[in-house]
């Protein structure tokens, strides 16, 4: 139900699996996208799939950076991005379900209008995470000791956990 609400409002999927990669003040930054979907030829989606709860996404979605790399990877006009469960698991967080069919697939979008003005709240939040990225490398640059970023939930999954120092105190190896 929830895909044919979408396609009512005239959206369809483009592609899934879609390999991304762009260069920003020198550095490389590649990822692959789930899926993205098309309304006009002129409007774009971003959409990640999620097999677990999406309730900490729903609660902290303006703090999330996946789907903010995602739009800086992704060089067309993008006005939806977020976060599909796809899980029986009913989602606890009560909040509205911007971008609904009539379903039960939990939902959390970065942007919670269905209006094009609020690509706006997208273009900061890709703006936000390039500024962030692009202040670390310059202080790694500068010799300066890098800051932890990510969620430390995460983390336990990274295979790189110790370049960030996340998890980590002086003293003490987590």
């Amino acid at each position: 139900a929830w895909w044919q609400a979408r396609q009512a409002q005239g959206w369809r999927v483009l592609a899934s699996e879609v390999k991304q990669c762009q260069v920003f003040d020198g550095l490389t930054w590649r990822g692959t996208i789930d899926q993205v979907d098309v309304r006009d030829d002129a409007e774009y989606a971003l959409i990640d799939y999620k097999t677990g709860s999406i309730d900490h996404y729903v609660k902290n979605i303006n703090e999330d950076i996946q789907l903010a790399f995602y739009l800086n990877l992704y060089a067309h006009k993008t006005t939806q991005a977020g976060y599909i469960g796809v899980t029986d698991e009913p989602l606890t967080d009560k909040k509205e379900k911007p971008h609904q069919g009539d379903n039960n697939y939990p939902q959390a979008w970065l942007n919670p209008s269905l209006y094009v003005d609020a690509a706006d709240d997208l273009a900061n939040a890709a703006a936000a995470l390039k500024q962030q990225v692009a202040v670390s490398f310059n202080n790694m640059r500068d010799g300066e000791p890098l800051s932890a970023m990510g969620e430390l939930k995460a983390c336990q999954w990274c295979a790189v956990r110790g370049l960030c120092r996340k998890g980590y105190t002086v003293g003490e190896v987590a």
